[in-house]
C-alpha cells in the first residue's frame, strides 16, 4: 500500500474509535460525529484533505446547542471552526495517529470552553474581533499615523506587479505621509481623501449577541452608547458630525487591545451633500459679523447623520480591518529588547559591503525613525565588482554609495524615514565638529589606519560619544566588533594591536591557527585597488554583531564590548569579552593621551 493509503487508514481508525463515521463520498474523506461536553452535544464534520497534514483538516460545527449564545468565538459565518493556530501547531508527517489525535484534543478544548466557561466567550470574542469585522471587500487599510489627533486618510487605486487594479487606504499624520505612501505604489491614482479619527474602545466592551457586526454608522454609535462608554460614544459622534460637515467623509479607527478596526463613513450623492450644507451647520451669525459656534446636542447629530442614509443608493459605512505599519510598531515587534534605536542620532561611516548591511539592520532596529536620524558617510561609487556582496543592486551602479543606500533605506519605513547621505569621507582631524551631532558612531570602513586615527581623536574629544567598530578579519574568516566608550577604562580600538620596543606591530589575538592556508590578497591594476575574496556571509555576520551590540548598548548592557565569530575552521576562536587596555597603547594609555 502507498504511504497515503496507510495514513488514511490510521486516521480512519482513530476517528471511528471516537464515534465518527465516514460519509458515502468516494472522492472525499469526510467524517461526521458528535462531541459531547457537559450534557451539550456538538455535531461535527471533519474533512481530511491531506493525510500528511501539510494542510490541516477542515472542521465544521453543523449546529450549536440552543442554550449557547447566537454567536460563538472561533466560528466563522460559514460554520467553520478555527480550532488550532496554524503557526503554533506542529504536525508530524510520520505520525498520522498523533496528528488526528491533536486535532480531536483541540476540538475538545474549544468545545469545553463553550460548554463550561461562558465567562471566557466575551474575552475570546474581543481577542478575535478582526476576524468577524471585515466585510467582503478587497481594499487594504494601513495605519501609519503615530499621532491620534488631526490625522488624515487617503483612498487610491494602483496596479500590482501583475497589472491588477487594487484599492488601498492609508492613514497618516498628514498629507505628506499619505503622499509618501502612495508613491510606493505603481501607477497610483488618488480617489478620495479626508479626516481620520482614532476611537479607543474600553477593554471590557461587550460584543452584542445579535445584529453584529454593525452595518451602519448609527449602529456603531448605538453599540457604544448601549455599552455605557459615554466618552467613546461622544468622541465618535462629535468627530463624525464635524468631518462630514466639512468633507462628506470620515475614516474611523477603533482601537481595542492592540487591534485596529476600520470604518469608512462617506456620503457621495448630490442630495446628501446639499442636506449637509443646509443642516450640518456648526456656527451661526453673531454680533459684528462674527460667527458664533453652535452647540448641537449629541442626539441631534446622530439624527442628522442617520437621515443621510436615505439619500444614498449604496452603503455609506464600510467595515475594514486595519494593518498597523506605524514605525513604533514595525521596529519593535520582533525585538526582545525594551528599547530600540529610534529617537537617537547615529552615524555610519563607510557604505561598502559591511556598511550597507549594518545600516539596513540598524534601520530594522528603529534607527532613523521616531525623530532620530541615520547618517551615512561614503565618498565612493558603486562599481560592478561590488555587486557580488553588496546590499545595493545594479540599479545604483555609478552612484555614490551613501546616496544610493539612503535612497534604498528611506523606502523601507512606511512613512517619514530619516536616513540621509553625506557623500564624502570623514576627516578624523575634524572629529570634534563631527561627533557632537551624534549619539553613536559606527565605523564599518575596515581600514585600520582610518579607524586608528578615528579612535585617537575620539579619546581626546570633549564629546564622549561611543564608537562601534565593525570589521571582517582573518581574510574574511572572522567577524568582529568593538564598542569603544571613551572614559570607560576599557580597551580602545588601538588596544587590539601590540607594539614591541622596536615599534613592530602585531595582533593582540592570534587570527589563524598554526599551519593553515591563509587567504591571500588579490592585486589589481593601479588606481583600482586590490581586494580580498570572501563571501557575503562575513558581511552579514559582522552586521548582525553590530546590530546586536547597538541594541545592547542602548539598553544599558553593552558587555561584552569585544565580540568575535569565527566563520572558518582556519580562524582562531577568540573569546568575546570586556578587554582591559594595553599598558603600552599609544592611544588611551601613554603620554600621547593628552
Amino acid at each position: 500500500m502507498s504511504d497515503e493509503t496507510v495514513c488514511l487508514q490510521s486516521i480512519h481508525f482513530v476517528l471511528a474509535a471516537n464515534g465518527f463515521r465516514r460519509s458515502a463520498s468516494i472522492s472525499k474523506h469526510i467524517y461526521g460525529g458528535v462531541l459531547s461536553k457537559s450534557d451539550l452535544d456538538f455535531p461535527i464534520q471533519i474533512e481530511i484533505f491531506d493525510p500528511f497534514f501539510v494542510r490541516k483538516p477542515d472542521v465544521i460545527l453543523l449546529s450549536k446547542p440552543d442554550s449557547l449564545p447566537t454567536r460563538l468565538p472561533h466560528v466563522f459565518a460559514d460554520k467553520h471552526l478555527c480550532y488550532l493556530d496554524d503557526q503554533g501547531a506542529e504536525f508530524d508527517r510520520y505520525d498520522p495517529v498523533g496528528n488526528i489525535t491533536l486535532v480531536l484534543a483541540s476540538l475538545h478544548h474549544l468545545l469545553d470552553q463553550y460548554a463550561t466557561k461562558p465567562e471566557l466567550l466575551q474575552q475570546e470574542f474581543r481577542r478575535e474581533l478582526p476576524a468577524y469585522w471585515q466585510q467582503n471587500n478587497e481594499e487594504l487599510v494601513y495605519l501609519a499615523a503615530e499621532s491620534s489627533k488631526n490625522i488624515v486618510y487617503e483612498y487610491f487605486h494602483y496596479l500590482d506587479p501583475a497589472g491588477t487594479k487594487l484599492g488601498e487606504i492609508i492613514v497618516a499624520d498628514d498629507a505628506t505621509g499619505t503622499r509618501d505612501w502612495r508613491r510606493k505604489r505603481q501607477n497610483a491614482e488618488q480617489i478620495g481623501t479626508g479626516h481620520a479619527v482614532i476611537v479607543s474602545l474600553p477593554t471590557d466592551i461587550e460584543i452584542p449577541d445579535k445584529d453584529w457586526p454593525p452595518t451602519q454608522f448609527t449602529h456603531v454609535a448605538a453599540w457604544l452608547k448601549a455599552s455605557g462608554h459615554q466618552a467613546s460614544y461622544q468622541r465618535l459622534v462629535t468627530q463624525a458630525f464635524e468631518h462630514i460637515a466639512t468633507s462628506s467623509s470620515c475614516f474611523f479607527i477603533f482601537q481595542l487591545q492592540g487591534m485596529f478596526l476600520g470604518g469608512l463613513l462617506s456620503f457621495r450623492s448630490n442630495r446628501s451633500r446639499r442636506v449637509i450644507r443646509e443642516k450640518f451647520k456648526r456656527t451661526r451669525p453673531g454680533r459684528r459679523g462674527r460667527q458664533k459656534k453652535l452647540d448641537v446636542p449629541l442626539h441631534r447629530k446622530v439624527s442628522l447623520l442617520s437621515s443621510l442614509q436615505k439619500y444614498e443608493s449604496a452603503d455609506t459605512f464600510q467595515r475594514l480591518n486595519v494593518r498597523d505599519v506605524r514605525a513604533s510598531t514595525v521596529y519593535t515587534r520582533n525585538l526582545v529588547y525594551e528599547r530600540n534605536l529610534s529617537t537617537i542620532n547615529i552615524a555610519v561611516i563607510g557604505c561598502g559591503t559591511l556598511g550597507g548591511y549594518v545600516a539596513s539592520l540598524l534601520q530594522h532596529a528603529g534607527a532613523g525613525t521616531g525623530g532620530g536620524s541615520l547618517a551615512l558617510y561614503d565618498a565612493d561609487e558603486l562599481h560592478p565588482e561590488n555587486l557580488g556582496r553588496h546590499l545595493l543592486s545594479s540599479r545604483y551602479l555609478g552612484q555614490n554609495k551613501a546616496t544610493a543606500l539612503a535612497t534604498e533605506l528611506n523606502d523601507n519605513p512606511p512613512v517619514g524615514g530619516c536616513v540621509h547621505a553625506i557623500p564624502s569621507k570623514v576627516d578624523p582631524c575634524e572629529y570634534e565638529a563631527f561627533a557632537k551631532q551624534y549619539d553613536l558612531v559606527v565605523d564599518t570602513t575596515g581600514e585600520i589606519t582610518f579607524s586608528t586615527s578615528l579612535c585617537h581623536e575620539a579619546h581626546r574629544s570633549e564629546y564622549m560619544v561611543p564608537v562601534l567598530y565593525g570589521w571582517i578579519d582573518a581574510g574574511g574568516l572572522a567577524a568582529r566588533t568593538l564598542l569603544d566608550q571613551p572614559g570607560s577604562g576599557l580597551a580602545c580600538y588601538a588596544c587590539l594591536k601590540t607594539r614591541d620596543s622596536t615599534g613592530k606591530i602585531g595582533e593582540r589575538f592570534q587570527l589563524f591557527k598554526n599551519g593553515v592556508e591563509i587567504p591571500s590578497w588579490q592585486p589589481r591594476p593601479c588606481g583600482i585597488g586590490g581586494f580580498l575574496p570572501f563571501p557575503t556571509q562575513a558581511s552579514v555576520t559582522a552586521a548582525g554583531l553590530a546590530q546586536a551590540q547597538s541594541l545592547d548598548w542602548i539598553n544599558n548592557s553593552p558587555a561584552p564590548r569585544f565580540r568575535h565569530i569565527s566563520l572558518d575552521p582556519r580562524a582562531c576562536d577568540t573569546k568575546s569579552a570586556d578587554l582591559k587596555p594595553l599598558k603600552e597603547c599609544p592611544c588611551c594609555q601613554t603620554e600621547w593621551h593628552t
